[in-house]
């Protein structure tokens, strides 16, 4: 759901538990590819996850958990696990589909990475307002104004997204084809999900 912030903070994650899911997603890494990459940043994601990977699979269960607790009465209908390589960027782009209207994008940073710049653009698309996330928080983003990243640090910088709705709304919406697909296509022609 759109809402007049770039982001908020909702609450906090113990560092053991963070410490726990950055460790199983680098040895993801070391076993698996991840299956989105635009440019240097890439993901794994439930939408397109020909292995069909949980997300429990990937972080463990606490952590997974944990967050849900924030959200009652939600479900979480999707997610992804992102990797920006140490000194590259996430170009500039705004999340347009449908469900990113009705959905809570939710951030968790499992790496602890310092020297990592997020932004976005006001609405006067001349001023970029640039904000950190804090490792051992829990972030909702508004992915609906145009938001970056860049990562100046030396370690690549690991983090989950957690795709919450109310569950009200999920039940209404869950068969539509923006949901089932949950995609958006660049300039390029090629389809992503953002």
């Amino acid at each position: 759901m759109n809402f007049g912030l770039p982001y908020f903070k909702v609450g906090s994650v113990p560092v053991l538990m963070l410490e726990q899911a950055d460790e199983l997603i680098k040895n993801f890494e070391n076993n698996h590819d991840y299956n989105f990459k635009l440019k240097d940043w890439m993901r794994i994601d439930s939408y397109n996850n020909p292995n069909n990977f949980q997300l429990t699979d990937l972080i463990g269960p606490d952590l997974q958990n944990h967050v849900k607790m924030f959200f009652p009465d939600h479900t979480l209908f999707g997610w992804s696990i992102s990797n920006l390589p140490a000194k590259k960027d996430i170009i500039d782009h705004a999340d347009r589909m449908l469900f990113h209207r009705f959905a809570k994008r939710i951030i968790v940073i499992t790496s602890q990475n310092k020297d990592v710049l997020n932004w976005h653009w006001a609405a006067d698309k001349k001023t970029k307002r640039p904000y950190i996330f804090d490792y051992g928080n829990i972030y909702r983003l508004n992915t609906a104004v145009t938001h970056g990243v860049h990562n100046y640090s030396n370690k690549d910088r690991r983090g989950v997204y957690f795709d919450m709705m109310p569950t009200r709304l999920y039940e209404k919406f869950k068969n539509h084809y923006d949901l089932l697909k949950v995609i958006l296509t660049n300039a390029t022609g090629e389809k992503y999900v953002l």
